[in-house]
């Protein structure tokens, strides 16, 4: 089963948002001056998952992985955008890898 990215939950539970960084100021509870970069901590971005539903611990572990891979704990749209992009390509490359597999266990060949 797929799980669904953040980004398509977030529509999801408030389609009211025009914007992702909507969602990032929710969940940023200590934001910057004025002008700065929109930012939230890797424990805002769990806590704002959590809130959203959907998402188990490792769920949320495995798209910190993808989302914050400086490791800074800080993370902003452009990091969080590449992030969900990157897993849904790890999540397409593990279902195409799935399918590969089914049909090798099917008839013996391989299939390129």
């Amino acid at each position: 089963m797929t799980r669904p990215l953040a980004k398509t939950r977030i529509k999801e539970v408030h389609p009211e948002f025009e914007a992702l960084t909507e969602w990032f100021h929710k969940c940023n509870t200590n934001p910057g001056p004025p002008g700065a970069p929109v930012e939230v901590t890797g424990l805002e971005l769990k806590d704002g998952l959590k809130l959203l539903g959907g998402f188990t611990n490792k769920d949320i572990a495995a798209m910190l992985k993808y989302m914050d891979p400086d490791g800074d704990c800080d993370l902003t749209i452009p990091e969080f955008e590449t992030g969900e992009r990157a897993k849904r390509a790890s999540l397409d490359e593990d279902e195409h890898t799935r399918n590969e597999s089914r049909e090798m266990a099917t008839d013996g060949y391989i299939h390129y």
